[in-house]
């Protein structure tokens, strides 16, 4: 009996604070989004199922806000090409979408399960790269997350190097060392192509890359899955 009242205690105390969590992501996120875009009221439901049921996110779906994920349902292509840095449903997201997908990761537990991921769906079209960080006093490419501190992340942004100029029609910005990864990204797109970050609203991702303000920006600021708060991603297309 105590090992059910136990239980019973934790699941109470589950399910208020996914209630909680709701309320908060109603009020804070879903009113004033909604009031700015009622046409978007369609997006409610599914995110009211992944705050209760959990998000898709390893299933295939990118974790990213709803409105950038509406914009690439629109945008791949079966002939593309895409590089990502950040691995996760993205992955095999792009994989079935696209020709070809480069995936680079910087953190080997997350590199094995997205890999199991990527067997089990036998995506074959994903070259799945691990570049762990290494230790360095001195790091010539840091990253400004502090539980990173100390490891330079210079092949994991330099990965891209090894594909031709104007190669991707697409380079996704979801991991570490973010500023480093851009420069790196901005020659390898193709004219028309386009760079995607996640998590845009924080300056440090793109301080101090002029060559941003001359390209075309799109910002898509929406809730997305079980989070409670509105989510950023940004997109740049190069000139034609």
């Amino acid at each position: 009996m105590t090992l059910i009242i136990k239980r019973t205690i934790r699941k109470a105390i589950r399910v208020s604070k996914v209630v909680a969590g709701m309320g908060a992501g109603l009020g804070v996120c879903w009113w004033p989004y909604l009031k700015r875009k009622p046409q978007k009221i369609y997006l409610l439901p599914k995110w009211l199922w992944t705050c209760v049921f959990g998000a898709p996110h390893m299933a295939g779906y990118p974790w990213f806000s709803f409105e950038a994920v509406e914009w690439l349902e629109k945008f791949l292509k079966k002939d593309m090409k895409i590089f990502e840095w950040g691995s996760g449903g993205s992955t095999s997201y792009f994989a079935q979408k696209v020709n070809a997908v480069i995936s680079v990761e910087s953190n080997p537990e997350w590199y094995k399960k997205v890999s199991e991921v990527l067997k089990k769906k036998n995506i074959t079209n994903c070259q799945y790269l691990l570049k762990e960080p290494k230790l360095s006093d001195l790091p010539n490419y840091p990253t400004t997350d502090s539980n990173y501190q100390g490891l330079d992340f210079e092949d994991y942004c330099k990965t891209i190097d090894g594909y031709p100029d104007g190669h991707f029609d697409l380079v996704s910005v979801d991991g570490l060392a973010r500023p480093f990864c851009i420069r790196h990204a901005l020659k390898k797109i193709k004219p028309g192509g386009f760079l995607m970050l996640d998590d845009s609203e924080q300056p440090r991702h793109t301080k101090g890359i002029e060559e941003l303000r001359a390209l075309k920006r799109q910002d898509f600021t929406s809730p997305k899955f079980y989070i409670y708060y509105c989510h950023f991603v940004t997109t740049w297309q190069k000139p034609l």
